[in-house]
């Protein structure tokens, strides 16, 4: 899977927006390990192709793993190409359809993207990467109880898995349905225990006015992260929001020297 970076916003806008972030993974390739992974793909490709034909089935596996490594390297034209031929070749295999979804998904191309994820879980009801990332595209595109549909199917086929869930949670947030948010970050906290999980947790916690759980939560995420910049600008806020002008100036400057994007004029109106 691509690494993901779950985070929330204080902003209900930018989380939706997150969401697409979040959950724009791709199938796990050995090309990630590999330092020229399109030529390694290359090689593979041609070499299939010398053996048995270009319309041979495990072609397509190889040009689904060539169009990931392009697509990790930037190169989102060759991406889509292979994609294109993995698809050619292999029809019935949903994987070309969710790696060429997710890459439109990406480039924010919601129209290309949502009939591959379609034909991705028509194929393979079962894909719970197909959910989670169709899920996303709803929520971007404003749809949230339907996202919430699919990242909670996503969850059914795949119950150990934490990015469907904090989406959702996310999505929640957004309503700021609190309680039922707080149940799916509580499960986020419980699948991964990390600093991500309880920074998350810690911002719902804030919005339930729980004041003394937000705080522990927070430190928890510091404590796991000590480099985790977001999670002091969060805990500014809370800070701020309780009226310690002193400790949230001092976790808004650490954030900056962490390098995490904060409001100038926030930082200003604390000093």
């Amino acid at each position: 899977m691509v690494a993901v970076r779950l985070r929330s916003c204080t902003n209900a806008a930018r989380c939706v927006q997150c969401v697409a972030v979040f959950t724009a993974s791709n199938w796990p390739t050995r090309a990630e390990v590999w330092h020229d992974s399109p030529s390694l793909f290359s090689d593979v490709i041609a070499k299939q192709t010398a053996g048995r034909g270009r319309d041979n089935p495990s072609l397509s596996l190889a040009y689904n793993n060539r169009g990931v490594a392009f697509k990790n390297r930037g190169t989102t034209d060759a991406a889509l190409a292979d994609f294109a031929e993995a698809i050619r070749i292999n029809p019935e295999d949903s994987r070309g359809f969710v790696n060429r979804a997710n890459l439109y998904f990406i480039r924010q191309d919601h129209v290309r993207a949502r009939p591959d994820y379609d034909h991705a879980i028509a194929l393979d009801p079962d894909n719970a990467i197909a959910f989670s990332n169709r899920g996303g595209l709803f929520a971007n595109t404003g749809r949230l109880d339907t996202a919430l549909v699919d990242f909670d199917r996503a969850l059914e086929l795949n119950p150990t898995s934490s990015t469907p869930c904090a989406a959702a949670r996310l999505v929640l947030y957004t309503q700021a349905h609190f309680d039922r948010a707080f149940k799916d970050a509580d499960r986020y906290v419980t699948l991964n225990r990390n600093a991500d999980a309880f920074g998350l947790r810690a911002v719902i916690e804030q919005g339930l006015g729980r004041q003394r759980e937000t705080k522990a939560d927070f430190s928890a995420a510091i404590e796991l992260d000590p480099r985790g910049g977001i999670y002091y600008r969060d805990r500014s806020v809370f800070y701020r929001q309780q009226g310690d002008r002193v400790r949230a100036l001092q976790d808004a400057r650490t954030a900056r020297v962490l390098v995490v994007s904060i409001d100038s004029m926030y930082v200003r109106s604390l000093e």
